[in-house]
């Protein structure tokens, strides 16, 4: 059975959160950047799978512990732009913050790790 769920969470710079349409041609990807490192990469649409297994591709050190949105050991700060989740997190997920186990970028991101 295939969920129908989508839930969207945008942030911008002054932390935010905004509810928007971000319209970026898949053909480029989107940007996900980490802030820390100052590390950029593209990515290219749900084929890439989620966004914690889109980093551990990328040798990105991200903790993690159920994959599915439920323990929230994943939990980090979206500085900008939007996810979209493929399931509903069961975990607390606050403010400006994402799970990346469960979602995708829906635009250019930053996230701060």
């Amino acid at each position: 059975m295939e969920s129908s769920l989508k839930i969207s969470v945008f942030a911008d710079s002054t932390g935010e959160g905004q509810k928007r349409e971000e319209l970026a041609g898949m053909d480029e990807g989107y940007r996900v950047g980490l802030a820390a490192s100052g590390r950029e990469f593209r990515y290219f649409g749900e084929g890439e799978g989620t966004l914690l297994r889109f980093l551990e591709k990328r040798h990105v050190a991200i903790e993690y512990q159920c994959r599915s949105g439920y323990c929230g050991a994943c939990r980090c700060r979206l500085a900008e732009g939007g996810v979209k989740y493929l399931t509903k997190p069961l975990a607390f997920v606050g403010e400006g913050d994402v799970l990346p186990c469960c979602c995708i970028p829906a635009s250019d991101i930053e996230l701060d790790i």
